[in-house]
């Protein structure tokens, strides 16, 4: 969802309203929660996570993302902990 990744919450939540699904992975593999997370867009990543995205949709998902680009304060929001990080994700960016 394109809209998730450039940070138009309201109009995530529009389109999830008519029936977006929130797990759909791009052409590469990517949910639209793990480019918000990714990119720090807070807000959308509260309205995918209240959809009911899935946390460990795409490769890398929204638990990844938040280890790999230091999105701690995501954690909580995500419903996740560190410990859910995939074996093969790389490491943190400096």
């Amino acid at each position: 969802m394109l809209a998730a990744y450039h940070g138009r919450a309201e109009l995530v939540r529009f389109l999830l309203s008519r029936g977006a699904q929130p797990d759909r992975l791009n052409e590469r593999g990517q949910s639209a929660l793990s480019g918000a997370v990714f990119k720090g867009w807070t807000e959308v990543v509260k309205a995918l996570v209240e959809a009911g995205a899935d946390i460990r949709a795409g490769k890398p998902n929204a638990i990844d993302c938040a280890y790999m680009f230091k999105r701690d304060d995501y954690w909580q929001l995500l419903g996740a902990s560190a410990s859910e990080i995939s074996s093969d994700v790389p490491q943190r960016i400096p």
